[in-house]
């Protein structure tokens, strides 16, 4: 319950599953306080904002709110215990899956698991369910580049000035996104590209190892929702820690909430 008291205000949401800005606070506060790897804190921390996401999706219908609120912090004790393999008896692996989407779309999963073949089974379905299939490791992996990316708020600075720190600390690429900065290193770099911008005054919103599609596959209107659909799916599944995609979607297609 360290992490939830420590970070009790962060509202994961749609585009901010781990809360927008303290993914990265978590992750350090753990790795000097616990002693973990920054990989191995990741993983926690990972664990912690998807149950907290989850259990905010569970409706506790017919039982008492104190037994509701039993079962979050059970979740989420269950999901630090995972991150750091603490559960007795059970041993975790990561892995990657791969596969295609509706329309084509390339799909290529990072997963934390106590057990493969249900894993494979529930990603197998669940592509199968909405017109994809599981393909072959290697089957999309080469649309993808590994990055290290690095989000600064737009009200950070100017972009030329922005540009010209990222440049300075190592950066490889850099791109403006609408209100951010999206900041590209290698990612054996990716660390020390966030801590010399941090040092420069800059506030990181997030830095983390991300599998950057090469190009854009663009969705037809009919396929959108299929898309959309099987994306929330995966990402709500427990087993499976990021979810990566190369659809280019309309605005004007994606359907009112």
């Amino acid at each position: 319950e360290w992490l939830d008291t420590k970070f009790p205000t962060v509202v994961p949401n749609e585009y901010y599953p781990f809360g927008e800005g303290q993914f990265t606070d978590a992750i350090r506060s753990i790795v000097h306080t616990a002693g973990l790897t920054w990989h191995e804190a990741q993983i926690v921390v990972d664990n912690f904002w998807r149950e907290k996401r989850n259990a905010g999706k569970v409706t506790a219908t017919g039982r008492e709110e104190g037994e509701a609120e039993k079962d979050k912090k059970k979740r989420k004790k269950r999901a630090v215990m995972k991150g750091t393999g603490e559960l007795p008896g059970v041993n975790y692996e990561e892995g990657t899956y791969e596969g295609y989407g509706p329309g084509g779309v390339a799909i290529f999963l990072e997963v934390l698991t106590d057990n493969k073949k249900r894993t494979v089974a529930d990603i197998r379905h669940l592509m199968s369910k909405h017109g994809g299939n599981l393909g072959e490791n290697g089957s999309v992996s080469w649309m993808f580049d590994k990055k290290g990316q690095i989000q600064v708020g737009i009200e950070a600075g100017e972009e030329e000035t922005i540009l010209e720190a990222a440049l300075e600390c190592g950066a490889d690429d850099f791109e403006v996104e609408e209100d951010m900065y999206l900041i590209s290193t290698d990612p054996a770099e990716l660390m020390q590209v966030k801590d010399q911008l941090e040092s420069k005054g800059y506030e990181i919103n997030s830095a983390e190892v991300e599998m950057v599609p090469k190009n854009l596959k663009e969705v037809e209107k009919k396929d959108v929702d299929r898309v959309l659909n099987l994306m929330d799916e995966l990402e709500d599944n427990e087993d499976i820690k990021s979810v990566f995609a190369n659809f280019d979607i309309d605005e004007a297609d994606i359907p009112s909430s």
